[in-house]
C-alpha cells in the first residue's frame, strides 16, 4: 500500500518556497506523510536537490511555461489528473499571479474547496489541516478546515523562508505528464519596473515606498538608493495604485509578505493592510512627515521628515561610500 502524500507546487526554487517546503514537510512529519515538491517550469532548475534539504521526499517538474497561451489550464489539467492517482491529503500552492489562476481551476476539476491567501498552517485537533488567512482587512484572522479530501490552499508568498546551501547537489528532476498546450508566447517587451529591484522575498534589506515619495520620478529614486545598499524595492498598495510603482513590489496583505532584516520605509502611513506583509521584519526605519502615521508607532526607529530630501541624503552619503 502506498504511503498517504501531500503535494507542495511553485514555480521556482527561491527562499520562499523553500520555506514553504519546510512547513510543508514538518506537517507531513505529524502524520507520516510523503511529501512531492513540485516545479512548474519549462526549464530544469538549478539546484533543485535544494528541495530535498528543505524536506521534500520527492521531487517533480511539469514543464510548462507560464508564457504558453492556455498554461493555466493545462497546469490544472495536468496537476488534477496527478492528483487522482495519488491520492494527496493536501496540496498547497505558493501564491502568485500564475497560481491564483490554476489553484481553483485544479480544485474545481477536483470537486473540492480552496484556501485563498494562506499565512499560517497547521494541524486541528480533529486531523484535518487549519488554514490561517486575514480577514476583516487584516483586523481579524480566519481559521478555515475543510474535512474533504484533498485540501488545496494558496500560501502568501514570503510567509516562511528557507535558506539552502549553495552547493546543493544538482538533480535531475522527473517530468509529470503533461497536457497538451498551445504555442508559447514571445515577450518582446521589459518593463522596468518588473526587473528591477523585485526580489522581495530573499531580500536582506528593503527599501519601500508609499504616496508620500510624490511622484513616481521621487520614487524611481528608491531604485538608486536600492542599488547602492544591495536591497529590493517594495511599495505601499497605495503607491502602486498611484501609478509609482508595479504590482509586483506590492507589500501588504494584497501584496508579498516579507522578512528581510531590514526595512526602510518612506512616506508609508502603516496601513493595517500593509503592516501584516512586515510583521516578520527583524528592524524597521520610518520615515514620514506626518507624527501621527501609524507607522511611527510599528517601526523600531522613525524620522519625521519629508521623504525625498531624506533619499537623497542617503543616495550621496551611500555613493561616497561605495565610490
Amino acid at each position: 500500500m502506498n504511503k498517504s502524500n501531500a503535494i507542495v507546487i511553485g514555480s521556482e526554487i527561491s527562499p520562499s518556497f523553500l520555506g514553504l517546503v519546510h512547513r510543508a514537510s514538518e506537517l507531513c512529519g505529524k502524520k507520516g506523510l510523503s511529501l512531492t515538491a513540485v516545479i512548474v517550469s519549462a526549464q530544469q532548475p538549478k539546484n533543485a536537490g535544494q528541495l530535498l534539504y528543505a524536506g521534500a521526499d520527492k521531487i517533480a517538474r511539469l514543464p510548462l511555461s507560464a508564457l504558453d497561451i492556455n498554461a493555466e489550464a493545462a497546469a490544472a489539467e495536468s496537476i488534477a489528473q496527478y492528483a487522482d492517482k495519488t491520492r494527496p491529503e493536501f496540496i498547497l500552492f505558493e501564491s502568485s499571479a500564475f497560481f491564483c489562476c490554476v489553484a481553483p481551476m485544479t480544485a474545481a476539476k477536483l470537486n473540492c474547496g480552496i484556501t485563498a491567501d494562506c499565512t499560517a498552517l497547521s494541524w486541528a485537533e480533529n486531523g484535518t489541516l487549519r488554514q490561517t488567512r486575514p480577514a476583516f482587512g487584516g483586523r481579524r484572522l480566519a481559521h478555515i478546515e475543510n474535512t474533504r479530501l484533498p485540501v488545496l490552499a494558496t500560501v502568501r508568498k514570503g510567509v516562511f523562508k528557507l535558506s539552502a546551501p549553495d552547493n546543493t547537489v544538482s538533480i535531475e528532476m522527473p517530468l509529470l505528464p503533461c497536457c497538451k498546450v498551445h504555442k508559447v508566447w514571445t515577450c518582446t517587451q521589459a518593463l522596468e519596473d518588473t526587473v528591477l529591484g523585485t526580489d522581495l522575498t530573499g531580500a536582506e534589506i528593503i527599501v519601500s515606498g508609499g504616496l508620500g515619495m510624490g511622484n513616481r520620478e521621487n520614487f524611481k529614486k528608491l531604485y538608486t538608493l536600492a542599488d547602492l545598499l544591495g536591497a529590493a524595492v517594495g511599495a505601499s498598495r497605495a503607491a502602486v495604485a498611484a501609478g509609482f510603482a508595479d504590482y509586483s513590489h506590492q507589500v501588504g496583505q494584497t501584496g508579498v509578505s516579507v522578512r528581510p532584516d531590514i526595512y526602510i520605509a518612506f512616506g508609508i502611513s502603516g496601513a493595517v493592510q500593509h503592516l501584516s506583509g512586515i510583521s516578520g521584519v527583524k528592524k524597521i526605519y520610518a520615515v514620514n512627515l506626518d507624527p501621527k502615521a501609524p507607522i511611527h508607532e510599528y517601526a523600531d526607529y522613525s524620522v519625521i521628515a519629508d521623504c525625498t530630501p531624506v533619499v537623497d541624503m542617503l543616495i550621496e552619503k551611500a555613493g561616497k561610500q561605495n565610490a
